[in-house]
């Protein structure tokens, strides 16, 4: 277990549940703080969210380092019409990676209106 594993509670549902309801935008200071920490993972392996087509289609991709060079591999088969979706999948899998616990069972966010700037911008 690496130091950044250690500082995730994997009984924190209610900040899993807070994600999910809100993937964009702003967050509790709890849920920061989890994100910084799930985001600070070295790059090598990590998953992202690839921006097909803007406020219209997104696919999960990974990133990889060789040589201190970095590569996208997008995963053409997962792709999303949402951000929401494509930012609540990359948080599951990174969930995963850090507590062994899988969130498969938890849906995936509520739909938002794409003309919201909130959900556009990501807050106002």
């Amino acid at each position: 277990m690496t130091t950044n594993e250690s500082k995730i509670d994997p009984n924190r549902l209610d900040l899993v549940e807070e994600f999910r309801q809100a993937p964009v935008g702003h967050h509790s200071p709890d849920l920061q703080a989890l994100l910084r920490v799930l985001r600070a993972e070295p790059e090598d392996g990590k998953h992202a969210v690839y921006c097909i087509k803007p406020y219209h289609q997104w696919a999960l991709a990974r990133v990889w380092v060789k040589d201190g060079r970095r590569t996208i591999e997008v995963d053409w088969n997962t792709m999303f019409d949402s951000r929401e979706a494509a930012e609540w999948e990359v948080f599951r899998r990174r969930w995963e990676r850090f507590t062994g616990a899988d969130l498969g069972d938890v849906g995936p966010p509520p739909r938002r209106d794409r003309t919201d700037p909130k959900v556009l911008y990501g807050r106002m």
